[in-house]
């Protein structure tokens, strides 16, 4: 009842700031709205932190459970495909783990993204919120998610004794990036899923085929040459690439990194474009 009270009691605030400023809303934009989200948030940040607390009410350690099963996951992978591929366990080890941490991340938010306009269509009829609050929810969830997958990854690297460098500082600005990309992907996934209810569907179905094409549980250069095109037109790999090598002490490739800003450019300038246009048609889709 206090957590209702509260979102009630932020929501009013927001209506009563905006009515203030305006007169009305009127935010018509990506930007527009993007800046009224942030204003708002503490009320995401709390719905955040509530599905994960829902999720995992009355269970004995709650979210940490995320963090057993994917030790054991990567312990189990790692024994198999270390073997498979002719690889040392304890240098393949951390490779797997963190590459598997990330693809988590990756998978979960742009499957849930294609959904998420669709799961939150209550809230969206009947409250005047800025729709980028619902993704912002999404993105802080997952992360708070991944970062419970993340603990994992601290372990295994003193296990095997990898030393902490300079090129590990690169994985703030890395992991920066690729939630930038993953807010305008959800966003627009989000947007084409709520107009055409197989999208959610398809982007389902295809995860799995992207994991099999992306370096998660295999080396770039365990590829021909003639196959590395596989590699080259996977954005995927870039985002994995450049927040994986940092956390194993080596710097990313230039070419990675440009992949990604080049993609965030491009990609929010896309998500601008559709969110005028749709933006006010998806109360009516969902």
């Amino acid at each position: 009842m206090q957590t209702v009270a509260k979102f009630q009691e932020q929501i009013g605030a927001w209506e009563r700031s905006t009515a203030k400023r305006d007169g009305l809303l009127q935010c018509e934009t990506l930007l527009d709205d993007l800046v009224e989200s942030s204003r708002l948030a503490e009320l995401w940040l709390t719905l955040g932190w509530h599905d994960i607390r829902q999720r995992y009410r009355r269970s004995v350690i709650g979210p940490f459970w995320i963090t057993i099963a994917t030790l054991i996951f990567v312990g189990i992978m790692t024994f198999l495909y270390s073997a498979l591929f002719n690889e040392s366990f304890i240098t393949f080890l951390p490779f797997a783990a963190v590459g598997l941490v990330i693809w988590g991340l990756i998978s979960t938010c742009m499957t849930e993204g294609a959904r998420v306009f669709i799961e939150q269509s209550a809230a969206i009829k009947q409250l005047p919120l800025p729709l980028p609050v619902h993704v912002l929810r999404l993105m802080w969830q997952q992360f708070v998610i991944a970062l419970h997958n993340a603990a994992v990854i601290p372990l295994i690297l003193i296990l095997i004794g990898q030393p902490i460098n300079f090129n590990t500082i690169l994985v703030v600005p890395a992991a920066m990036l690729l939630l930038c990309n993953l807010c305008w992907i959800s966003m627009l996934l989000g947007i084409v899923g709520a107009r055409y209810r197989d999208v959610p569907i398809i982007v389902c179905s295809m995860m799995p085929i992207v994991f099999l094409a992306t370096p998660v549980f295999w080396k770039p250069g365990m590829l021909p040459a003639n196959r590395a095109w596989v590699i080259d037109l996977n954005p995927v790999a870039n985002f994995i690439e450049v927040v994986r090598a940092p956390i194993l002490g080596s710097a990313p490739a230039t070419a990675a990194w440009l992949s990604c800003i080049i993609i965030a450019i491009g990609g929010w300038a896309m998500t601008i474009v559709v969110y005028g246009r749709c933006r006010n048609r998806v109360a009516l889709w969902v």
